[in-house]
């Protein structure tokens, strides 16, 4: 089975880093292999190397975004594209993440219809994200 550690090792040895860094001073690591946002979700080491999903709107096997606030990561996936930005510090991973929350919309994690036919929808509080 796939870990998150040797993906993050795969970006960083076998991707490209951008010259500079992006406009919250962070780095950026490219790398392209067509898998599918699963790789990721299932991964044996997924939970004990502190990763946790970013909820979108466009969450599907195709995309996806997850964030690390042990190892200041964030890392997205789209249609084999695969991006994980490193910060050098919380701020720096605090700026991504708030980037993140401005970029996208929010994700539903479920919806539950009750037997009067009330209609709960569940969000999910991406604030809890940040560093403190």
């Amino acid at each position: 089975m796939a870990t998150t550690k040797k993906m993050v090792q795969r970006i960083l040895d076998h991707g490209e880093t951008d010259r500079e860094p992006n406009a919250r001073d962070n780095t950026v690591h490219r790398y392209f292999w067509s898998a599918d946002r699963h790789v990721i979700d299932h991964a044996s080491d997924f939970e004990k190397m502190g990763w946790e999903q970013f909820d979108t709107d466009q969450d599907d096997w195709y995309f996806g975004v997850w964030v690390n606030r042990k190892l200041l990561f964030t890392l997205s996936y789209s249609e084999g594209d695969w991006i994980l930005v490193s910060s050098d510090s919380n701020a720096g991973y605090n700026r991504e993440i708030q980037a993140l929350i401005h970029y996208h919309d929010e994700g539903v994690i479920m919806r539950s219809l009750d037997a009067d036919g009330k209609l709960t929808t569940y969000r999910q509080q991406r604030d809890r994200f940040l560093i403190s």
